[in-house]
């Protein structure tokens, strides 16, 4: 295992991974390069390839031996086919994995930790062209509900239940219903008033 630090890598950047990984996977050569197909890594590791030159292949769900070839199976057409992919070109592969494509209980585990290693990158500040701001903070308090029919009624038109001209009369006298605090009104869907 590898460690990369550099203090420009605090927050994350796409730029700034990308500027270590890029120093990292030229130090090191390997053959693939995995990642877990998490939102970050969907926002970095395109930007990686990129700027490797290298093959990436995303969303991949299996991979298998086949004759000394490395074949990876990754969902198209939204999960209706799945395909086989074999890159092509020169190494590194660039590789993300959906969570759950493995088990976690049929990994082999080993009986001493993998050794860590740290790995020396330089990450130049002055290139990262992101500027990120604070990280979200969650409200330390509950979600008040208890005003939730007023603020439908104010986001209605901001007629407090009152209805423009035209509306549907069926989905009128429901909203309204619904709106008055009913438990049994019809359900509403894909409604723009």
């Amino acid at each position: 295992m590898l460690a990369v630090e550099d203090p420009a890598l605090e927050p994350y950047t796409a730029d700034g991974f990308v500027a270590a990984l890029a120093q990292l996977v030229a130090g090191q050569a390997p053959t693939y390069v995995l990642f877990p197909h998490t939102y970050l890594a969907r926002d970095f590791v395109p930007k990686l390839a990129a700027a490797l030159d290298a093959p990436l292949i995303a969303d991949v769900v299996g991979v298998v031996d086949r004759g000394g070839t490395t074949v990876f199976t990754r969902l198209i057409f939204q999960g209706k086919l799945a395909a086989d992919v074999v890159p092509e070109g020169d190494a590194p592969y660039l590789i993300t994995i959906q969570a759950g494509a493995f088990s976690a209980d049929s990994a082999a585990r080993s009986a001493v930790p993998a050794p860590v290693s740290a790995f020396a990158v330089t990450v130049d500040a002055a290139s990262i062209r992101q500027k990120p701001d604070a990280p979200f903070r969650e409200a330390r308090q509950a979600v008040d509900l208890s005003q939730a029919g007023r603020i439908a009624r104010m986001i209605v038109d901001g007629h407090m239940g009152e209805f423009p001209a035209g509306t549907n009369d069926r989905i009128a006298p429901a909203a309204r219903h619904a709106m008055a605090g009913a438990h049994d009104a019809p359900e509403l869907l894909g409604v723009h008033v």
